[in-house]
């Protein structure tokens, strides 16, 4: 009889544990089904992704340093609007950008707004993934493809990029993308080819970024606010060759949305 009841109670504590067990995974699972799904993204380099039919995006940028004159407080900044067309899936995409390189004023820089610009075209198609368990896409581009005012004395950049994306977790609650590429004018001020490539990893309203051109390094942080949709603040710190001393400071506002969306 004594067997029994020790065996009786073992089979309840048992229950009970898989019923604890059961209770908090529908909790961890209501509250992450409660977070902003992940939106991971490799920063500051280009992307085997790119902007479909319908995408409009916009994003402006201040830097603490001009990649080009690499003068200690020389400010610059720049706008961005970019346009997609096409279907990745089907056929192809295409995502054309028009750039303003130079966003100086009378408080920061040398006071020439809108003095320098670009357009840039990237064509992509996206594929099944190899590495993640999400998507990939390729991508070939042109930047500096046509240009005003000082970038028409830099050279054009074409470039290959293949990237990643996927979830992982308990509950697939974390982000995850790789980059990977190269480009005929990418390193030391857009003037030299080099690789590129990096690793981001995502959560919620936070996504985290390393990556790197040439032997420079970039360590990001985006912030989705829920308050509004798509918009996305960013901030690197670009680091030339590891010394952290020598590096610059890079802070984005990005906004996108789709038409008709």
């Amino acid at each position: 009889m004594l067997i029994v009841r020790f065996a009786f109670a073992a089979v309840l504590m048992s229950i009970t544990t898989v019923a604890v067990s059961d209770t908090l995974d529908h909790r961890e699972l209501l509250e992450i089904l409660s977070e902003p799904e992940a939106q991971p993204s490799v920063i500051a380099v280009a992307s085997g992704f790119g902007a479909s039919a319908g995408d409009v995006f916009a994003a402006i940028s201040y830097t603490d340093k001009d990649q080009q004159t690499k003068l200690d407080g020389d400010d610059d900044g720049s706008i961005t609007l970019g346009f997609g067309f096409g279907d990745p899936d089907k056929s192809v995409g295409i995502e054309l950008t028009v750039g303003i390189t130079s966003v100086s004023s009378p408080w920061w820089g040398d006071g020439k707004f809108g003095d320098e610009g670009n357009t840039n075209i990237k064509i992509h198609r996206r594929f099944n993934p190899t590495i993640l368990n999400g998507t990939s896409s390729a991508s070939f581009g042109i930047s500096n493809f046509w240009g005003w005012g000082g970038t028409k004395e830099m050279p054009q950049n074409l470039y290959v990029a293949y990237s990643e994306q996927g979830y992982f977790g308990r509950f697939n609650e974390y982000g995850a993308s790789i980059t990977a590429g190269y480009g005929t004018s990418v390193a030391n001020g857009e003037n030299e080819s080099s690789f590129f490539g990096g690793i981001a990893v995502a959560r919620s309203q936070i996504n985290t970024s390393i990556s790197f051109i040439g032997d420079e390094i970039y360590y990001s942080g985006s912030f989705y606010p829920v308050t509004f949709p798509n918009v996305s603040i960013t901030y690197s710190r670009a680091v030339p060759g590891g010394n952290i001393s020598g590096g610059r400071n890079i802070l984005s506002l990005g906004y996108s949305f789709v038409i008709g969306g």
